[in-house]
């Protein structure tokens, strides 16, 4: 069976899809940015109370970030991506289900 996945193109914080669900990747690209910014993408409906479980930091102020798992990453309680910036720009591309 195959499964239809959603693409999102997101530059700031923002709550993906509420309920469970899939994570098949995430791309960021950086521009500008201030080395340790960073995107972060929890299990559940905030930062506050879902658990994190992915975690990329740039370490250069232009760079692409990539996150591709073998299996996709389960998600229980929803998708919500946290995107912490000093300065610059990091367009977050995420494919899910």
């Amino acid at each position: 069976m195959i499964e239809e996945t959603l693409i999102e193109e997101i530059t700031q914080s923002t709550l993906i899809r509420t309920g469970p669900g899939l994570l098949y990747a995430v791309h960021v690209s950086c521009i500008g940015v201030t080395p340790t910014d960073s995107v972060e993408v929890y299990d559940g409906l905030n930062a506050i109370t879902g658990v994190r479980r992915l975690y990329l930091v740039a370490t250069a102020t232009n760079e692409n970030l990539s996150y591709e798992p073998c299996n996709p990453a389960r998600f229980n309680t929803g998708i919500y991506v946290l995107v912490t910036l000093a300065s610059g720009a990091a367009h977050v591309t995420i494919q899910y289900s």
